[in-house]
């Protein structure tokens, strides 16, 4: 007689999610459900990791675009003389996986504490920024 190998109950369906089974697994408790189970279970992808409803509140969510193509997943078997915008992405996306978060009212209080000129120069600058990564991903969709 095979013995079935159960790795745990699956919380939506409560019926057993046997290995070999299509799952997915919260990348924070391990916890695991059927596939199938999806949509019911509250998993939801949070900067870029798959998460169940309990452990979301662990993870700070971040801005980071650029972020799933610095895995390492993505080959680029036709560009054998790529250059380094790789490198380039994987050091915007490792500024931005180190950038502070603020709540509302640290940014508030923050903002009071600035003098008028330096706040036209965030402004100046947010706005920038704002372009600048609509460029890039304007880029990367057409080049990458």
């Amino acid at each position: 007689m095979i013995m079935k190998m159960v790795k745990e109950v699956c919380e939506p369906c409560s019926r057993p999610v046997n290995i070999g089974h299509s799952n997915l697994e919260c990348e924070v408790c391990s916890t695991a459900i059927h596939t199938k189970c999806y949509k019911s279970s509250g998993f939801c992808p949070t900067n870029n990791l798959w998460v169940c409803k309990s452990s979301s509140h662990k993870i700070i969510p971040r801005y980071n675009p650029f972020e799933i193509l610095t895995n390492g997943d993505i080959e680029k078997f036709y560009d054998d003389e790529a250059g380094n915008e790789e490198d380039i992405i994987c050091i915007i996306s490792d500024i931005l996986n180190q950038c502070k978060n603020y709540n509302s009212s640290e940014i508030k209080q923050a903002v009071k504490n600035l003098q008028v000129s330096q706040k036209f120069i965030i402004l100046a600058n947010s706005q920038v920024i704002s372009s600048t990564l609509t460029a890039m991903s304007v880029i990367l969709t057409l080049y990458w």
